[in-house]
């Protein structure tokens, strides 16, 4: 369908090496070797997919010693998080509600935070490293001819500072093993 509309697709990638063998190496991504017998792990819109484990994960790291804590640099900070699944939401709001603090305190664009900001701002860029233990499997339903039920399940709150939600999938297979998995949190 591609080639009929003058288009064609090319870095290909795929958790499966037997469709990878299939596809012309010029038209693999160009981290691919199928003779080291290992997927190279692609990142895209801020979600890293680890194609031997058939994962998203994350990887960021906090900023340097010469980095100031200012409202301006905190906020040009978060957006480097780029989430668009919503996994990282229970992390992410924290540095938006530091950033309501923020506001409210009138802390000026270029001025330092306040000692206690600065204090949450800190420990959530040392946070940042631990993203990557954040693992979540590409299928959500995985080994489907065992599979006898799923069902959806939301969850919300709110809180003056801020609110959520959260769905997971529940898969259940003939064997009797129940998988749950999130699908979206907010």
């Amino acid at each position: 369908m591609w080639g009929r509309a003058g288009m064609h697709a090319r870095k290909w990638l795929s958790n499966s090496p037997k469709v990878l063998e299939r596809i012309p190496v010029d038209d693999r991504s160009s981290e691919v070797d199928l003779d080291q017998g290992h997927l190279p792990s692609v990142k895209t819109l801020g979600v890293l997919w680890v194609p031997e484990e058939d994962m998203f994960t994350y990887k960021a790291h906090p900023p340097g010693k010469e980095f100031q804590l200012t409202k301006r640099n905190f906020l040009k900070s978060i957006p480097t998080l780029f989430d668009p699944s919503g996994f990282l939401a229970p992390y992410t709001v924290r540095a938006k509600i530091i950033l309501q603090e923020m506001w409210t305190s009138e802390v000026d664009w270029d001025e330092p935070m306040k000692e206690e900001q600065a204090k949450k701002a800190r420990q959530w860029f040392q946070e940042l490293k631990s993203l990557q233990c954040v693992r979540v499997p590409r299928c959500l339903q995985p080994n489907s001819g065992d599979l006898i039920s799923t069902s959806l399940h939301s969850f919300a709150d709110t809180s003056t500072a801020a609110y959520g939600a959260v769905l997971y999938a529940r898969n259940e297979y003939k064997t009797g093993i129940v998988v749950v998995r999130m699908v979206a949190s907010r």
